[in-house]
């Protein structure tokens, strides 16, 4: 049975506005009949935002997702480019103060260097690689 979509919003517990906004863009199956919408009774109310959290803050999940001691230590025992280059990436976004312009100062007195390449065409020397001293 149809009903007047302002009725059916009430039912399902949405503003009649947003289901106005949904029946004209074509998310909801209603009909408009002169001025008016109508919509199925039985029509549920589809929601797909994503309401649970988990995309909060996703940017900076991406680099938080291991914790700076695991990082640090993955790149002490196994000093490889990504290793090395996920601590770094971590300190420049986290914890300014460790950069001093030239080196990343990391406990126990140790220091992550970047290694600068050529200058490109655009006069930019950038970092090929990683040492830890």
């Amino acid at each position: 049975m149809l009903i007047p979509l302002k009725q059916w919003a009430e039912n399902v517990g949405i503003n009649s506005a947003t289901a106005r906004q949904k029946a004209g863009r074509g998310k909801l199956p209603a009909v408009k009949v002169g001025r008016d919408w109508l919509i199925e009774e039985s029509t549920p109310n589809t929601d797909s935002r994503i309401k649970n959290g988990n995309y909060k803050d996703w940017r900076k999940k991406k680099m938080t997702r291991y914790d700076y001691q695991e990082l640090r230590e993955k790149a002490i025992s196994n000093p490889t480019f990504d290793n090395l280059k996920n601590l770094a990436d971590w300190l420049s976004n986290y914890d300014m103060n460790s950069w001093n312009g030239e080196f990343w100062d990391i406990d126990d007195g140790q220091r992550l260097y970047p290694v600068y390449g050529d200058e490109d065409e655009n006069g930019c020397f950038p970092i090929v690689n990683y040492e830890i001293a």
